[in-house]
């Protein structure tokens, strides 16, 4: 392994940094031990930055020719007031130009588990064996952001790779997910999910005028994209569950 890049990912593993000219003060690595059966010199990073307020699932794979292998599963959580200023770092290994797939995934809805996913595929080679002996590692940054106006996740930018001035080859992708501040079954947007907004939706199904489109939304809690009685009686159910 080559130097440079070893003293820094000891510095990663100490101190939560991975790099001074890409971490913030604020980066905390993440420490999940990888199910990897084949290791080999650590010579990549992936730094993820949430900038926006909801939890960011992540889950990084390694494909090998034996079969796809969790590297990291874990879940960052929602910024709050701190939005875009942590950054989590992951180091990975480079074995034979091994190659990895990214999934990031956020909520759509607030409170909600189910996520909208999108994937990014990315390569780190063992730098102890490439031909250009400039190489002292890789670094993937991932900004994740919000844009309501979006219909599915995008990659809205991915800019050029670089090399600085240590050999730290460097890609920085802008990862958009659309979002939305309605909760499921909060018909009436009181932030709380009770009797009232099954009453609700008795209303709208009696009269459909009555609700707008951003309720419509709201009192569908099944996500089938429709409003119904079944609807209101898995709201219900989920009330008493509760209790």
């Amino acid at each position: 392994m080559k130097k440079i890049f070893s003293k820094i990912i000891s510095v990663a593993v100490c101190a939560g940094m991975v790099l001074s000219t890409a971490m913030s003060a604020a980066a905390e690595t993440v420490t999940v031990e990888p199910d990897y059966p084949i290791h080999g010199n650590k010579c990549g990073a992936v730094i993820i930055t949430p900038e926006l307020d909801r939890e960011v699932y992540v889950k990084i794979t390694q494909l090998t020719p034996d079969g796809d292998y969790v590297y990291y599963n874990t879940v960052l959580p929602a910024g709050g007031e701190t939005v875009g200023e942590t950054d989590y770092s992951f180091i990975v290994e480079g074995k034979d130009d091994s190659s990895y797939t990214i999934t990031l995934g956020v909520p759509k809805y607030k409170g909600s588990k189910d996520t909208q996913e999108i994937t990014y595929d990315f390569t780190v080679s063992d730098t102890d064996y490439i031909v250009d002996e400039e190489i002292n590692g890789y670094v993937y940054m991932f900004s994740v952001l919000r844009n309501d106006d979006l219909e599915q996740p995008e990659i809205t930018a991915e800019h050029e790779t670089v090399m600085d001035e240590n050999g730290i080859v460097t890609t920085v992708v802008a990862v958009t997910f659309p979002a939305s501040d309605i909760i499921p079954g909060d018909v009436n947007f009181d932030e709380v999910i009770n009797l009232y907004d099954v009453i609700e939706i008795t209303k709208y199904l009696m009269d459909p005028s009555y609700f707008g489109d951003d309720q419509i939304s709201a009192a569908d809690y099944n996500a089938d994209g429709k409003v119904n009685l079944y609807d209101a009686i898995d709201i219900a159910k989920m009330i008493m569950n509760m209790k």
